[in-house]
């Protein structure tokens, strides 16, 4: 007969011996069994609380679409894979905002963008060289936010820049030549734990913060948000990150057309310039951002040059002193403007020429002979040409009768005037810049009687 090795052969089998010795071996047995049940919690406690951060059949955290088709959901321990197949690599990064103000962030753990895409992109017998560098790529967060770039914008060469310096003072500010200097090329990353310090779940805001770097020192970015990758309550699919990979080539953005003056004008030195606002918004519905950059030298505007961002906020406020182009003291400012954004390709270059108005003429006294009337006048300086206007009253509707085309010209002789009228007259002079003239005001107003 066999014998069997479980709680029933403790009252079966017990050979010859007495029931004191039988009870004492059920206490031993008892005492073995609740020792061991015991171990067992202990260890299964253990592992619960030092075992891994999410649980074994833990829900996607993040989603990876192409237009409306989802290639593959990512579970946190995933993302954690594919930042360990990296490397477990730390980053930093530099960001310059629209306050503005140099931020950093240090010691960023997590995937890469061009990591999570990779592997979304396999599952579905694809790779990221097959989507073009002017498909845009969106990302959205659990409460709605979105921000969405190029490909070849988010995932082109970007740099962190430990020297970033710039002048202090909000009116202006420049970013300082020293802040290019020793760029150090990072990736875009989702980050899952700075300084060390994991997201702890329940309390994960900003888990699934996406980082990426500068083109320019002085190129305005900051952190974006694809938070609330989905830990406890923030399990639903419409709770998750999301990014999503969008079909067709991105649209161009629109040129600025005219500053404040309307065209090419007269200007004065420290005269300060404000670009349409109905063209070109730096902050879109969508959370798409675009930025204005401009030259005053000629030269063709990029993302090291000078930006002017005329619809700032701080703090609640609209704040339009950052980087504004001014007139300089040259004879001719020409100003070139571009406009870049995250998720459209570059607009067209606009280019405006300001110039300094020629100095106003001084009118000396007409004279007369006959029916005829001189008008003189004095040089005036940048003058290229005058206009000569006259009307019947000083205070009439003056017409333009003559324009002389050289600078050098100073009179004009007026024939076929009516005896025993009052002719009122005024001169300016005008410089021609781009096809375009620039005039100066008006002189005094000077008359004569025909007799």
């Amino acid at each position: 007969m066999t014998h069997q090795r479980d709680l029933r052969c403790v009252f079966c089998f017990t050979g010859g011996r007495d029931s004191h010795m039988i009870k004492a071996e059920l206490k031993i047995r008892q005492t073995l069994l609740t020792a061991f049940f015991a171990v067992l919690l202990v260890v299964g406690l253990t592992a619960a609380w030092s075992g891994p951060a999410f649980a074994e059949e833990e829900s996607a955290a993040l989603d990876v679409y192409y237009d409306d088709t989802c290639l593959k959901s990512f579970t946190m321990s995933e993302l954690e894979d594919i930042a360990k197949a990296e490397g477990s690599k730390s980053y930093t990064f530099s960001a310059y905002n629209t306050y503005p103000t140099p931020k950093l962030s240090a010691e960023v753990e997590g995937p890469t963008v061009e990591g999570i895409l990779s592997q979304a992109l396999a599952a579905d017998g694809r790779q990221l060289s097959d989507i073009a560098g002017d498909q845009r790529i969106e990302f959205r967060a659990g409460d709605g936010l979105k921000e969405t770039f190029l490909k070849e914008t988010l995932l082109g060469e970007r740099f962190y820049y430990p020297n970033f310096r710039n002048e202090q003072g909000r009116a202006g500010q420049a970013v300082l030549a020293e802040s290019m200097t020793d760029p150090v090329q990072v990736p875009a990353v989702i980050s899952l734990r700075e300084k060390g310090k994991a997201y702890e779940a329940g309390t994960n805001d900003d888990v699934g913060r996406l980082l990426f770097g500068q083109l320019a020192a002085n190129e305005q970015n900051h952190s974006m948000f694809v938070k609330y990758l989905a830990t406890g309550d923030k399990a639903a699919s419409g709770m998750r990150g999301r990014i999503t990979i969008r079909s067709g080539a991105a649209d161009t953005l629109q040129a600025i057309r005219t500053t404040d003056h309307g065209k090419s004008g007269g200007a004065k030195a420290g005269q300060s310039l404000i670009f349409d606002r109905s063209v070109n918004q730096s902050h879109t519905e969508g959370g798409s951002r675009y930025w204005i950059y401009y030259t005053l030298d000629g030269t063709e505007p990029d993302r090291t040059s000078q930006m002017y961002n005329y619809n700032n906020n701080s703090f609640g406020q609209s704040d339009e002193k950052i980087n504004f182009p001014v007139i300089g003291t040259e004879d001719i400012t020409q100003i070139r403007v571009k406009v870049y954004g995250y998720d459209k390709l570059p607009s067209q270059t606009s280019e405006f020429t300001f110039c300094k108005a020629p100095v106003k003429p001084v009118m000396k006294k007409p004279s007369r002979k006959g029916k005829s009337v001189t008008v003189k006048w004095k040089a005036a300086a940048r003058a290229e040409g005058y206009q000569i206007v006259r009307a019947l009253k000083k205070s009439g509707k003056y017409k333009t009768v003559k324009t002389v085309k050289s600078g050098k010209t100073l009179y004009w002789k007026n024939t076929g005037l009516k005896k025993g009228k009052t002719y009122y007259y005024k001169v300016r002079a005008f410089r021609t810049i781009a096809g375009k003239r620039v005039y100066s005001s008006y002189s005094a107003v000077k008359y004569i009687k025909v007799k």
